[in-house]
């Protein structure tokens, strides 16, 4: 499953989210009552105003408020994979977009993203995957650790493999390669293209 949690794109104003509209308000229309989430907006315990007030309170700044109110989302969906029972029998998945200070560039600062895997049972925890991985291998990784086949060739690369099967180092901070070698990944934006291979990047 796609989790996007509701806090507007930094080009928006969170503020603005945050004091001219409340959990009631969706795309759809007004609800009737406050949503219940744990974690963020409780039954009888915090209220949505209650809540949106807390982001401002525990933030130094107006930029905070964005990592909070989406630190908190993720928080809310652990909490809700827990209290279902499936949290361990789920791979949680973490990125970003596109890098930070060089949008739209074919430059390590707008095409570099940070991502976090959680998988109990799978993968050890503070342990690094070093080598180059695209977010085209989300999919076919997805897929091979569910078991299935896609009946169509895939761009991406799994990385299954190389998880499950490699010999972990023993100390407190894992390091994972790829099996096989690191693979060259190839990128376009509009009229420019670059390809990387390894530590180094043709443009």
């Amino acid at each position: 499953a796609y989790f996007n949690p509701t806090v507007p794109h930094g080009a928006n104003s969170i503020d603005m989210a945050l004091s001219d509209f409340s959990c009631r308000d969706t795309p759809q229309g007004r609800l009737a009552f406050d949503p219940v989430i744990p974690g963020m907006v409780e039954d009888g315990d915090t209220d949505c105003d209650s809540y949106r007030n807390s982001i401002k309170r525990r933030a130094d700044s107006a930029d905070d408020y964005g990592p909070i109110w989406l630190d908190d989302s993720v928080g809310a969906l652990l909490q809700a994979l827990e209290d279902n029972g499936i949290l361990d029998n789920t791979i949680f998945v973490f990125q970003e977009d596109h890098g930070q200070e060089t949008k739209n560039t074919l430059y390590e600062t707008g095409l570099r993203i940070p991502q976090f895997v959680y998988s109990p049972g799978t993968i050890p925890e503070s342990t690094l995957f070093v080598g180059p991985v695209s977010t085209i291998d989300v999919g076919p990784t997805m897929l091979e650790f569910a078991g299935i086949m896609p009946s169509y060739d895939m761009d991406g690369r799994s990385w299954k493999a190389s998880v499950t099967d490699a010999i972990i180092d023993k100390s407190a901070h894992p390091i994972i390669t790829w099996s096989g070698g690191d693979p060259c990944i190839f990128f376009d934006n509009e009229r420019d293209r670059s390809v990387r291979c390894g530590c180094y990047k043709y443009i």
